[in-house]
């Protein structure tokens, strides 16, 4: 009975960070909308509910699996903000992206949370300088964020959990906040 027990345990708790990322995302998610009554992240739909679903931590230290997984990550946190709620009967700013309305929103709350909007512009801006754009050495941004994040050739899958862990701060963050 005892080994039935720890069992059933282990299959509904994970330890693994990546796991732990998703349930946490959908549970934020499902509080989110029932406290506020609209979804902080666009819902998923399409081809994007399967790869958030095989979102998972990279097994291979190298840059496709790392590209990959962060592609789908940014693609499920920060490309899916709901902006427009964020900026609601809030004045327009013109080229205002995702990243700085959600700083607007939370200032005009007073919570005082920088390390997580520096957190979400240098994961954006390693996206983008790996995935989204041509590669250069003189992309600013990008190289400011692989700084961030300490990501050198052999550390692809240490900054990948680095990058899960901190994402279940900014969610238990933003679930304390919120």
């Amino acid at each position: 009975m005892k080994n039935t027990i720890a069992m059933s345990k282990w299959s509904r708790d994970s330890y693994s960070v990546d796991v732990r990322f998703k349930e946490k995302y959908r549970r934020f998610i499902k509080k989110w909308l029932e406290k506020y009554g609209w979804h902080f992240y666009k819902e998923l739909s399409g081809g994007d509910v399967q790869h958030f679903t095989s979102l998972h931590l990279p097994s291979e230290n190298n840059i496709r699996s790392f590209c990959e997984q962060m592609l789908i990550f940014v693609k499920a946190t920060v490309d899916s903000l709901m902006e427009e709620m964020l900026i609601k009967d809030q004045p327009k700013v013109e080229n205002e992206k995702g990243i700085i309305k959600l700083q607007h929103y939370w200032g005009i709350r007073n919570v005082p949370i920088p390390d997580l909007i520096t957190f979400l512009r240098n994961l954006h801006d390693l996206r983008s300088g790996m995935m989204a754009h041509r590669f250069s050495n003189s992309n600013k941004n990008f190289q400011k964020a692989m700084g961030f994040f300490d990501l050198k050739e052999d550390s692809y899958r240490r900054v990948a959990h680095d990058i899960f862990v901190k994402s279940l701060y900014t969610l238990n963050t933003l679930g304390k906040y919120f």
